[in-house]
């Protein structure tokens, strides 16, 4: 019997094991199953989707890690977590996971599927990128952690059973490697059915700007490379001394370290109010940030 892959590819189910015609499945997040987390979020709804066709899918986390784990030792740490999960754990007739946590041992413990949730390895190399440009004196540590993760990562989409990449994009890219193409899927992710009703409202509610305001702007994530953030200052000093009326919203953002808003531009506009920063909010809270701005502001590279 054929049937309709995750990317519109036809699949053999009685020949390939696949999620199609899986019973028990286990899909691990790296960060907290919290839906405030992107890659947690995914597997959530990932999980929950597939036990509303039946299946038993269950969502699980190694974290938190223990305490004093230094961060270059984190995804080690993930990978023993789950080894140990594993080992206590009744079978898994699949187990879905990061690329870098696929380990012999995880590989050993049943079908592996190595998912992607963003392409990793483009965004360590703009980290790195980064660095080199400010002359950071941690470059040569961090390069030498890239440089191990690289490795682990590989390893694991090499060991995994199949691949599934976010997106065309990625699937592209990792196809340039031929022993990775035979095993390679992609999916796509969409907005869980209770979020794209919130977010309908959000759209068909939405206020029509006064004529003559400013633009209330907003930009949304985490404060890394691959999210732009230099872009995004070098940009808003422009915007906001070419239109006074405007105002701003960085949403997310986490701990923006205090170098990154130390020009007198950006002080000023903390200072008047015309720049607002909303380092964390909760999932529930989203539709509410997105109602109050106009315009979106996405300054994303990778």
């Amino acid at each position: 019997m054929r049937r309709t892959g995750l990317a519109g590819k036809a699949i053999d189910s009685e020949s390939i094991p696949c999620p199609l015609r899986l019973v028990r499945l286990l899909l691990v997040s790296h960060p907290p199953l919290l839906p405030e987390l992107g890659a947690a979020r995914i597997a959530l709804e990932l999980a929950a989707a597939l036990r509303a066709l039946g299946h038993q899918a269950i969502a699980w986390s190694p974290a938190p890690l223990p305490e004093g784990t230094p961060w270059w030792r984190t995804y080690a740490a993930q990978r023993r977590a789950l080894e140990r999960f594993l080992g206590e754990s009744e079978p898994f007739d699949a187990i879905d996971a990061p690329p870098v946590t696929i380990s012999p041992a995880v590989a050993r413990s049943g079908f592996t599927i190595a998912r992607s949730n963003q392409p990793d390895l483009s965004y360590l190399a703009l980290d790195l990128r980064g660095e080199l440009k400010r002359l950071d004196p941690r470059l040569l540590f961090h390069a030498g952690y890239g440089a191990a993760f690289a490795l682990a990562h590989r390893a694991g989409l090499a060991r995994a059973n199949r691949i599934l990449a976010l997106g065309q994009i990625e699937e592209r890219n990792l196809s340039r490697h031929p022993a990775l193409r035979p095993k390679l899927l992609r999916y796509l992710h969409a907005l869980a059915p209770g979020d794209r009703a919130a977010l309908g409202i959000v759209r068909r509610s939405r206020e029509q700007r006064t004529p003559g305001a400013g633009i209330r702007f907003l930009w949304i994530g985490r404060w890394a490379a691959h999210k732009g953030p230099s872009e995004l200052l070098a940009w808003l000093r422009v915007r906001a001394n070419s239109h006074p009326a405007d105002t701003f919203t960085i949403a997310g953002c986490g701990d923006v370290p205090a170098r990154d808003l130390a020009s007198r531009a950006h002080r000023e506009l903390l200072a008047t109010e015309r720049l607002r920063l909303v380092p964390r909010f909760v999932r529930a809270a989203l539709p509410a940030l997105l109602a109050a701005p106009d315009v979106g502001v996405f300054t994303s590279r990778g």
